[in-house]
């Protein structure tokens, strides 16, 4: 009788392990891969406000040397983090909140935009340059692009200001950058 007995209950014991055993499995792995997505959009998020933030504190180092100097600083502005989000279609798996995604795609319009002004100004002023060898008639020449520019940083830097007081933006950890790390030499035209 006892083995008549063990038998069914045995199986059917091992069975319900294994359902049970291959379900917690599934919920733990499950678990997991969660918290891998939310730790890596906490990260892209973090490299979105550290480029933002890295562009927002050289505005007022460029507005100074274009208005000094009629020099643009390299390395422009930055947008790699962005383009490579936007590119490879993470960016509605990193960025859920619509207000924030609408915030974040105008500021980086705005980046996009005054990028194409800094390269035409540069373009611009090394031609004249070359060509004209007298810094008064390159002024006059390049003077509506670099104030095209000068005011593109005003408006970036405002609409910055307003943007990176949102709450939910200011929760991004930020750290500045490593002044150790390599830095690029400002180019005279």
């Amino acid at each position: 009788m006892f083995w008549e007995n063990f038998l069914p209950n045995f199986l059917s014991d091992l069975a319900a392990g294994v359902i049970l055993g291959f379900v917690l499995a599934l919920y733990i792995e499950n678990r997991q891969k969660i918290g891998e997505r939310k730790k890596q959009r906490e990260e892209l998020l973090i490299l979105v406000k550290k480029e933002l933030m890295m562009n927002y504190e050289s505005i007022d180092t460029r507005i100074e040397k274009l208005e000094r100097e009629y020099i643009v600083e390299f390395p422009g502005l930055k947008d790699e983090y962005w383009s490579v989000m936007s590119n490879t279609g993470q960016l509605s798996s990193v960025i859920q909140d619509a207000q924030l995604m609408e915030r974040l795609s105008k500021a980086y319009y705005l980046i996009k935009a005054i990028k194409f002004v800094e390269q035409q100004y540069y373009q611009v002023r090394s031609n004249a340059r070359s060509l004209l060898r007298i810094e008064e008639q390159v002024a006059e020449i390049t003077n509506p692009l670099r104030n095209d520019l000068i005011n593109g940083y005003k408006t970036l830097r405002k609409y910055m200001e307003l943007f990176l007081k949102k709450e939910d933006f200011k929760e991004i950890p930020y750290e500045k950058e490593d002044p150790t790390n390599i830095q690029f030499p400002d180019k005279k035209l």
